[in-house]
């Protein structure tokens, strides 16, 4: 499923409207990462991807959602991203060896 881009925060068709606005109110519109507290810079992130919960009700749990800043979200994936390089790359060279 698309994740797009309204200009104000990115939305998932997985996670409806009231449950982004409950994370938003249970971390009291704050990212959970570094304090920012600007709303227009704010999304809900999963913890845990589709990948890792197939399943749709928990991967909508609360427990596993948070609220970061898009700066801290971008961050988070890229770190993600990075990590999953290095393991294909230590995987690779084993393969080599």
């Amino acid at each position: 499923y698309p994740v797009w881009n309204t200009g104000l925060r990115e939305w998932s068709p997985h996670l409806h409207y009231s449950q982004i606005a409950r994370i938003l109110m249970r971390d009291k519109f704050m990212c959970q990462d570094c304090g920012e507290k600007d709303e227009l810079k704010l999304v809900v992130h999963h913890l845990k991807h589709w990948d890792e919960i197939p399943d749709r009700l928990k991967i909508q749990h609360p427990s596993n959602l948070k609220t970061l800043c898009r700066s801290c979200h971008h961050h988070l994936h890229m770190k993600q991203k990075y990590n999953l390089y290095l393991e294909k790359e230590k995987i690779k060279n084993k393969e080599n060896k």
